[in-house]
């Protein structure tokens, strides 16, 4: 799972046990604008304003939506979930892996690192 800032790592939090109890390995949140700091380089841009999901085939495609439907229930604050998405072909796609980017929040004092 990447976010946009360290402020959203508390409501990711709260989608982990939700899509453990569905059978998903969860692991790690990576804060993207964090990871892009340290190495120096550009942070990279979120290009929307909702969560995206990104599956890499037709049974990841079911499991995607699965995992959307239990954040939804939790939601605690995050931007809205947009339908899952077939990953874009300049990712390398990992067999059983769904991709999850929260947008960042519409206030981007939010979404500072804490």
């Amino acid at each position: 799972m990447q976010i946009f800032g360290g402020q959203q790592r508390a409501s990711v939090r709260a989608l982990r046990e939700p899509w453990r109890q569905l059978g998903a390995t969860v692991p790690r949140t990576e804060d993207v604008l964090d990871s892009a700091q340290r190495k120096g380089q550009t942070p990279p841009r979120a290009g929307t304003d909702e969560t995206r999901t990104f599956f890499h085939d037709a049974g990841s495609q079911a499991c995607a939506k699965q995992l959307i439907k239990a954040a939804e229930a939790v939601q605690d604050g995050l931007p809205r979930w947009a339908d899952p998405v077939p990953l874009p072909p300049s990712l390398r796609p990992t067999p059983g892996v769904i991709e999850v980017w929260v947008a960042p929040s519409a206030n981007p004092s939010q979404n500072a690192a804490r």
